[in-house]
């Protein structure tokens, strides 16, 4: 795979490789994942971003955040299918999301330095005592929109890579 490779444009070598990687934009367009961001915001849809990221042993943390603030979209209109490519759980750094924060804007803060993101949403806003662990299975995957308030903790044992992909 190239993703090893410099990209062919001014960007990460993790960031929108459905541009120049065959194997990335078929994930990206998968049926499964498209049906599925169809059924809720029809059929007209834009892949505008693909991002992977691999979470090294002992990796950072990604704090509690809403992807509104890392987007420059308008409006806020945006679906992402978060797809495992290996096996991932708490043990190795699944997502966890807080169910009914996507309802409203959380207020971010700029981020320790010990986080993987430059911001994180504002602790004072967040209880995650309801928070829901997302474990998949390699091949699995979730949507999530703009709003949704999500993090993923450190890897501890287990070495594991895992693509968020944007679509």
């Amino acid at each position: 795979m190239v993703i090893g490779t410099d990209p062919p444009f001014d960007a990460s070598p993790h960031q929108s490789r459905h541009l120049d990687c065959r194997i990335i934009y078929d994930l990206c367009s998968d049926p499964a994942i498209v049906d599925r961001m169809a059924s809720f915001y029809g059929p007209d849809l834009v892949l505008w971003r693909s991002n992977i990221f691999v979470k090294d042993h002992g990796g950072s943390e990604t704090g509690w955040h809403q992807d509104m603030n890392y987007w420059p979209i308008e409006p806020l209109i945006n679906i992402s299918a978060w797809l495992a490519i290996d096996d991932v759980d708490q043990e190795n750094g699944c997502a966890n999301l807080i169910p009914g924060f996507h309802r409203k804007a959380i207020p971010h803060i700029t981020a320790p330095l010990d986080k993987g993101f430059r911001e994180i949403a504002d602790p004072s806003f967040v209880d995650d005592s309801n928070a829901v662990a997302m474990p998949l299975k390699a091949g699995e995957f979730f949507l999530f929109n703009e709003r949704t308030l999500h993090q993923s903790n450190k890897m501890s044992l287990i070495d594991a890579g895992w693509a968020w992909l944007s679509g």
